[in-house]
């Protein structure tokens, strides 16, 4: 099991909290959960509920009948698990895979006590669309 601060040095490596500050990054360690997972086990279901956020901080994943290569260090749910909506899709361990959860719940009352979390999250969501334009 990683310690809180082994779970927040992991989590500045994320793309989605690279504008965090090091207090938040320790506050979403501390209401964190990491599970353990096997090559070939799921992930995420095809329209199950997105009830948790999932970050990937060890090993590679890939999305069901996803053109891309395989996944590392990422969000696999962030915006389902924001919009309350259902996966759109499959994600399967293509390794053994370390992800850290945070049941939507929590994050949603993080997102409320915390502006810098959703100011965080917003400047990603920005230079995402700047980068790739719609």
């Amino acid at each position: 099991m990683l310690k809180a601060i082994e779970k927040a040095l992991l989590l500045q490596e994320f793309e989605i909290l690279r504008f965090a500050s090091t207090d938040l990054l320790m506050q979403l360690a501390e209401v964190s959960h990491e599970e353990a997972f096997r090559a070939g086990e799921t992930l995420l279901c095809l329209d199950e509920p997105a009830t948790r956020l999932l970050l990937l901080v060890l090993g590679e994943a890939a999305f069901e009948g996803s053109e891309e290569s395989s996944l590392r260090k990422t969000a696999l749910n962030l915006w389902p698990c924001l919009a309350g909506a259902r996966q759109p899709a499959t994600c399967r361990c293509v390794t053994d895979c370390t992800v850290l959860t945070f049941p939507a719940e929590d994050l949603m009352d993080l997102l409320s006590d915390e502006p810098e979390l959703s100011l965080a999250l917003l400047r990603y969501s920005a230079c995402q669309h700047l980068a790739h334009p719609a």
